[in-house]
Formats: structure tokens, C-alpha cells, sequence
């Protein structure tokens, strides 16, 4: 098990067809329609909000699509692994870790329950002791789960399980340079979309989970690689401008149009409400 290599992966949307049934073509279509475009990293199934709408079954055949497609083999995948039920997020897990073509995952917590912080270790320790050969990025994001793993909860699974590389972060920006003077190794920290980068850079965070790299790749690369190189950003005003009003709202249903536009890939909507 290597550390992830890239500093920016692309969050990609999940394709279905217009009956919502899962479109695992479009999904991949897609992901090699960005590695031309310059990405070497995606993260599936994770992020964008779809991936609550699918089943255990559903996943592990993206897992499965993903690992016989002819995908460029230097592409690092990122599979997220989170869900209501424990023993289904075990299984995924227990997957996910026989499949070469995915390099990490991304552990999650449950929508709605708001488990104690015994119970959320008690669940990710089930899941990581499934995935031994993956690197992990552990992702905490309150606003959509009801949930806010603790620095001691987040500190206790790092110092315990050496595969976790990254901690993707959507709460509390401090605790990325907290963590890091708590414990005696590397650790990247990865914003949570494409805004407000510079002020998560001066919290100590080095890596990007983008959005909007979905539509724009190469500037989503350009930029990142400039704005933690020191250098003047201004050139870009006017495209952070764009990102913004596409987080406005309905932003993944309106990716998923501007797909269909630009690379002729019919991902559908999002399975409804999301696509409403």
C-alpha cells in the first residue's frame, strides 16, 4: 500500500439512464474523458450525494465495472465506502480491498444516525480492518451526516491504522493543524470543493477533492498548482466566479447537463429528489 500521489482528485457523478437504473458505461466514459483532459485521480462513489441512493449490489457492480475497464491503469481510483447499515459497509469494504483497479478509499459516515463517538470507531475500525491494501482517506462532513467525529476519535483511528493517508475535512478547519502536531507522521488534508482554497491552505490543508473539476480539469489543475505555488491567482477572478454560481445550486443535476453538452455522455439526472 503506496500514499496516493495526486493533490487533486475529481469527485465524478454517477451515471444512470432516464428510469434511474445504474449506467456504469457513463460513469467510465467520463473518468477517461477527464484522464485526457490531465486528471490522474478520481474519487467514485463519494461526495456528490448519489451514492446514499445506491444499494450494496449496485456498488459492487461500479467496483466490478470500474476494475474490467480499460480505464488507463496509471488513473488512481478512489471508491467511497460508507452506509446506514454497518454490515453492508463492511461488505463493500471487504470488496473494494480485492480490486485492483481502485488504489484508496474514501471512509465515510452514516447519514441520520449521529452515532456516539464509541460507535463511530467501533464502525470504521470494522471497515478498515477490511481494506489492509487501500489507502484511506477518512471524511468528515457534519453538515451531511449530523455528525462530527472528534479530534481524539480521528487522532486514536490515525495512530492505529498507518494506511489512513488523508483526511478529508468539512467542519472544523483548525483540526488540520491540530492533528498534525498530535501525531509522528505525514498526513494530507484534503478540501472539500473548490472554494475558499486559500483559506483552507492557511489552515494547513495541501490536497483537493473538486467538483467542479468535472467540467473544467484543466483549470481545476492549473489553478490548485498555482495558488499553493505562492503565485498571483488573479488571472483566475472570473472562473472562481463561474464556480461559484454552479454551487449556487442543483449542482450536480447541472454537471450532468453540461456533460451531455460537452462530451456527448448521456449521464441522466440524478436518481429524485436530487435531480427534482
Amino acid at each position: 500500500m503506496q500514499k496516493l500521489k495526486s493533490s487533486v482528485h475529481v469527485a465524478v457523478p454517477t451515471g444512470f439512464d432516464k428510469d434511474e437504473s445504474l449506467n456504469t458505461d457513463t460513469t467510465i466514459r467520463h473518468i477517461k474523458h477527464l484522464n485526457d483532459h490531465g486528471i490522474q485521480s478520481v474519487l467514485v462513489c463519494g461526495s456528490t450525494g448519489e451514492q446514499n441512493s445506491l444499494t450494496v449490489i449496485e456498488k459492487i457492480a461500479l467496483l466490478d465495472s470500474l476494475n474490467q475497464s480499460t480505464i488507463n491503469k496509471d488513473m488512481e481510483i478512489i471508491f467511497g465506502v460508507s452506509s446506514i447499515r454497518q454490515k453492508d459497509a463492511v461488505k463493500l469494504a471487504t470488496v473494494a480491498n480485492n480490486i485492483p483497479a481502485i488504489c484508496g478509499v474514501l471512509l465515510g459516515f452514516p447519514p441520520y444516525i449521529r452515532p456516539t463517538q464509541e460507535e463511530a470507531i467501533i464502525y470504521a475500525e470494522s471497515i478498515l480492518k477490511e481494506l489492509p491494501d487501500k489507502a484511506i482517506i477518512i471524511y468528515n462532513h457534519p453538515i451531511r451526516t449530523g455528525f462530527d467525529l472528534s479530534e481524539d476519535s480521528l487522532v486514536y483511528l490515525i495512530n492505529h491504522y498507518p494506511n489512513i493517508v488523508g483526511v478529508k475535512e468539512c467542519n472544523d478547519l483548525s483540526k488540520a493543524s491540530s492533528i498534525k502536531k498530535k501525531i509522528d507522521r505525514e498526513l494530507d488534508f484534503y478540501i472539500g470543493g473548490d472554494l475558499d482554497i486559500d483559506k483552507h491552505l492557511a489552515y494547513g490543508f495541501n490536497r483537493l477533492s473538486s467538483i467542479v473539476g468535472n467540467l473544467y480539469p484543466e483549470q481545476v489543475l492549473s489553478y490548485f498548482s498555482d495558488i499553493t505555488q505562492g503565485k498571483n491567482t488573479d488571472n483566475y477572478d472570473s472562473l472562481i466566479q463561474e464556480w461559484q454560481s454552479l454551487f449556487a445550486s442543483r449542482t450536480i443535476p447541472k454537471i450532468k447537463e453540461q456533460i451531455a453538452k460537452t462530451e456527448g455522455i448521456p449521464m441522466s439526472t440524478s436518481r429524485s429528489p436530487l435531480g427534482n
